[in-house]
Order: structure tokens, then sequence, then C-alpha cells
């Protein structure tokens, strides 16, 4: 099961791919000498916390079913890669297949390498509709 990718379609992110692409970059980092913890289960604007010494990585984990790096960053994961400078983003193409992973990202290069576009907007009543 992977993701529609048409004109106009809504691209959900595959659970499987996400959870492969996690344990890929947990691996990565582990093997680099890094001890990691998930912060998956906050809201915290990443899913990894990795350190090294004194070096401290916060690293959001998008996995990809198919080779094309699409994926959706959350308003929360958006405002924490452009405030934390230790915050990275790891892409994981063919993530349940064959994982195959670009760079550790910082925001800026995240906003050079990606076109990020809003794919929906939250409407809120202004006058208690």
């Amino acid at each position: 099961m992977g993701t529609r990718t048409g004109p106009g379609s809504w691209a959900r992110p595959d659970p499987r791919s996400e959870k492969a692409a996690i344990r890929h970059v947990w691996k990565h980092l582990r093997a680099r000498g890094y001890t990691v913890r998930s912060k998956e289960r906050e809201i915290c604007g990443y899913d990894l916390h990795a350190t090294h010494g004194t070096e401290e990585l916060h690293v959001e984990v998008k996995g990809c079913a198919g080779s094309m790096a699409r994926f959706f960053l959350s308003r929360t994961e958006r405002n924490a890669g452009k405030d934390d400078p230790d915050w990275r983003l790891v892409v994981v193409t063919n993530a349940s297949s064959r994982p195959n992973a670009t760079r550790f990202l910082r925001y800026r290069e995240v906003e050079r390498v990606f076109d990020l576009e809003p794919t929906q907007w939250e409407g809120r009543s202004k006058s208690g509709l």
C-alpha cells in the first residue's frame, strides 16, 4: 500500500513506510554512536532525539513508499525547523523495501531542496458562527 500521487490527489502518509523510515534512521544514528530516544508520541516537531557527546540532533523523519520524496510537514514541525538549530529532516524513500535516506537537512536546506506548499487551511469562526 503506497500513496496516491496523481494531480489533485491527497497523498496520505503510509504508516508502514513511516515506521520503516524511523527504524532505518534510528539504526543509522546508533551505528554512528548516537544515543537515540523516540519523541514520536510527543508533539514537539521531531521524531527522534539523538545525542553523541555534546552534539544533539532533533530529527524529523519522513517515510515515502516509493522513490519520490513527497511528504507533509506540520506547522509544529515547520516551526521547530525554523527555530531549533539542532532540528534536521531526513526523508527516506522506498522506506518499506530498499530504504534510501537523503542527508540530514537543516530547515534552510529543506526550503532550498523542496517546494513547500500549503495543501489546506483551517477555518475558524470570527464571530461565534
